[in-house]
């Protein structure tokens, strides 16, 4: 892809004229105490967007599916990385499957051009997802 080379650059050039790297969607800023480090650079607007994503997600997707939603023990389990975990009773499993995968994909006004996707699985213990 040769758009990334680009990008990465003008990520840099960015910091070096204002002294901050900005994420895209939430707009936090990282001034990188450490020092012009261009992989931290670089790679902190794409892992903070992604933190951003996923913490909004989280938020979105408790209050469609609270806490004990469908019984003792239900709802948000486990965030792992950019990965959500339910606990939900079987008979449930397909219709929360459709609301979670819906809630993860999105569109924003900052990134317009860009749909984040998301795709989820059911099964009975990790092994199956």
């Amino acid at each position: 892809m040769p758009e990334l080379p680009k990008h990465w650059e003008k990520v840099v050039a960015d910091f070096d004229r204002d002294g901050y790297v900005a994420e895209p969607l939430g707009g936090r800023r990282c001034y990188c105490e450490d020092g012009r480090n261009e992989n931290q650079i670089i790679n902190w607007a794409c892992q903070s967007a992604s933190a951003f994503l996923v913490a909004q997600a989280m938020h979105e997707l408790n209050e469609a599916l609270p806490y004990e939603f469908a019984g003792k023990g239900t709802g948000l389990v486990l965030n792992v990385h950019d990965s959500l975990i339910f606990e939900v009773p079987e008979a449930r499993a397909e219709e929360v499957k459709k609301i979670v995968q819906e809630g993860m994909t999105k569109k924003y006004p900052s990134l317009p051009s860009v749909v984040f996707t998301a795709k989820a699985k059911c099964g009975k213990n990790w092994v199956e997802v």
